[in-house]
């Protein structure tokens, strides 16, 4: 067998749409297609979720709380555990490490957005807000 085929055969069962618990876009979505997930599978991810939402200064910790402000925590909570099995997936089939992006990664994606969020915030609010930016020491 080869090296880089290991795990091929596993692909297809370990990780199916169905055990993602959110929904999927699909073609036809039809209830009767649709198999029930591992209840095992979804404790130990929700575990691994709650305890993922209560660390600081990681990339899935800040994806939970930007999720959680907008939705709710159960669906924050739901939607992590999604992102840890697409992790987990991707982490044995590529056979790399995760690579954590920083707490930061949302903040450092758009900043011109959030510096127009912040002014527009500001203003209403009776300032006049001007933007330098910091000299590099």
């Amino acid at each position: 067998m080869k090296p880089a085929r290991k795990f091929a055969h596993m692909s297809r069962r370990f990780y199916r749409p169905e055990q993602s618990h959110c929904p999927v876009m699909r073609e036809r979505a039809v209830m009767d297609e649709v198999q029930p997930d591992s209840p095992n599978l979804r404790a130990m991810l929700g575990e691994i979720a709650w305890a993922i939402a209560r660390t600081r200064d990681n990339y899935l910790s800040a994806f939970y709380h930007r999720v959680a402000r907008r939705r709710g925590k159960q669906k924050a909570i739901m939607a992590l555990a999604h992102k840890v099995l697409v992790i987990l997936y991707h982490v044995l089939r590529e056979k790399k490490p995760y690579a954590d992006l920083g707490a930061d990664y949302f903040e450092k994606l758009d900043t011109s957005r959030i510096q127009r969020h912040h002014v527009r915030r500001l203003e209403p609010l009776g300032y006049v807000v001007t933007l330098t930016p910091k000299e590099v020491a």
